[in-house]
């Protein structure tokens, strides 16, 4: 089996993979899919602790959104990162004035790609303070919520970071390759995912 890049640039490239056993095809496309969609990783916020606030389903003094919609808000966060495990960041915001994503930054360890989403409204004379987790979750991620901590509120819904993948191959012949069409967001090289992707089905033939 060898590929070849067709296209590349920084969210989206085009590649041959070619030279494959006759009759094969149509498995080892579906395979590449699957494995490009579990194998994107992307950093995401996995929960919120706010100050006095035991649940999703209520609103905090002096805060225009409703926590809900502040979790909603925190779920559409881009986040590009170097490696590390897990990161924990506490927040004391003081109104009044709009808190945004670019206030989670931690620099040259956290860069946040849509700067200027706003998360939530605070009044004059009004004070939130809560603790995010910030970690690396992928589509098949085992997310383990502690019960016993019940001021833990998840945001846990993942957004992959591939906008689109797609394979095409001739099904009226008997063809030895494929093309792959691989979107990425701004968190993800499409090419680096490629190329790990490439690797855990190398592994599995072996």
């Amino acid at each position: 089996m060898k590929y070849k890049f067709l296209k590349k640039n920084k969210n989206y490239c085009k590649i041959k993979v070619y030279k494959l056993k006759k009759g094969f095809v149509g498995e080892i496309s579906s395979m590449f899919r699957r494995m490009i969609l579990v194998t994107a990783k992307s950093y995401k916020i996995e929960y919120v602790i706010f100050k006095g606030i035991k649940h999703e389903y209520t609103f905090i003094d002096g805060v225009q959104e409703d926590v809900m919609e502040i979790i909603l808000n925190f779920r559409k966060v881009l986040i590009k990162a170097k490696l590390f495990k897990k990161i924990y960041i506490k927040i004391n915001k003081k109104g009044p004035g709009c808190f945004l994503a670019r206030e989670i930054e931690l620099p040259k360890i956290l860069n946040i790609i849509n700067k200027n989403l706003i998360i939530f409204r605070i009044n004059k004379n009004s004070r939130i303070k809560f603790l995010l987790k910030i970690k690396k979750i992928s589509l098949d991620s085992n997310i383990k919520k502690n019960k016993s901590l019940k001021r833990k509120i998840y945001v846990n819904n993942f957004i992959s970071p591939v906008e689109k993948v797609s394979v095409n191959y001739n099904k009226l012949n008997n063809s030895d390759k494929f093309i792959i069409k691989l979107y990425t967001n701004d968190t993800l090289n499409s090419k680096d995912l490629f190329l790990k992707s490439l690797k855990r089905i190398r592994k599995i033939f072996k």
